[in-house]
């Protein structure tokens, strides 16, 4: 059973305010692979991967099981000729066997039975090597990053991490290197590419952007509104440390930081 990811519209549309992918990865899927063919996002979510893709050379069908990130997407892409959606899982897609060339997997692998999702794929897949896994990295030794986490931990004291909050950067680290090694269910040999993102911030896409609280490794997140409403953060403080934050780091009233996205692929590929 697919649970749903998000409690509501409002959570979903602050998932929608997080980074896209490096440049640069698009441009290697686009000049190695991706032309002319069909591409299925699986876990599409709210479409923030197929926002890079849709201008390419393809046919995008995105597979999100959960309802109100499919409406965010289907709002943002529907007009798209090259876009379908389903509102499947990354157990039954619901496409038509042999119908893909390509699948790919943003920031939602961790979420997937793997030997479940890899059923699924070979079904779909002409070619059962050809998936891409990709992930947005948030390095948590980025100075601004992790006067951001601190703030958060200040604020919201009740929270629950992922890591240790006295070794957030190693506990990353681990995390990181977990996800790649569990690739090896999925690929003969694993492959992976690493390309920068530097993300450009004026001072509201920056407080969207820390709002999201998306970007925090929390893992009792439902719904920020929720939190806010039940004083388990104080948002005012925090949105004043946000500022802080932005202040200190800005240049000509833009913020930048520096993340990079991770490619997992099949060597043979």
């Amino acid at each position: 059973m697919i649970k749903k990811f998000v409690n509501n519209i409002e959570v979903a549309k602050n998932y929608d305010k997080l980074p896209g992918y490096s440049k640069l990865c698009i441009e290697y899927l686009k000049n190695n692979y991706f032309n002319n063919v069909n591409v299925c996002d699986v876990g599409s979510g709210t479409g923030i991967l197929i926002n890079d893709l849709i201008n390419l050379n393809i046919n995008i069908f995105s597979v999100e099981p959960d309802s109100d990130m499919k409406k965010i997407c289907d709002d943002k892409f529907s007009k798209f000729s090259n876009y379908k959606s389903y509102l499947g899982n990354a157990y039954d897609t619901l496409l038509d066997d042999n119908s893909m060339d390509y699948i790919v997997v943003g920031q939602a692998l961790h979420l997937f039975d793997l030997g479940e999702f890899k059923k699924e794929a070979n079904r779909i897949l002409k070619n059962n090597k050809n998936i891409f896994i990709i992930y947005n990295r948030y390095d948590f030794s980025n100075d601004i990053l992790y006067d951001m986490i601190n703030l958060m931990l200040e604020c919201y004291p009740t929270c629950t991490l992922r890591y240790r909050k006295n070794h957030i950067i190693d506990d990353f680290i681990c995390e990181r290197e977990a996800n790649i090694r569990s690739c090896d269910e999925l690929f003969d040999v694993v492959e992976l590419h690493r390309f920068s993102n530097k993300i450009v911030m004026d001072y509201d896409r920056f407080m969207d952007f820390a709002m999201s609280f998306e970007l925090y490794p929390i893992t009792n997140l439902s719904s920020i509104d929720d939190i806010i409403a039940n004083k388990e953060i104080d948002i005012l403080r925090y949105k004043k440390g946000i500022f802080r934050i932005f202040r200190k780091y800005s240049v000509d009233d833009k913020i930048s930081i520096d993340i990079y996205t991770d490619l997992i692929k099949d060597k043979s590929i």
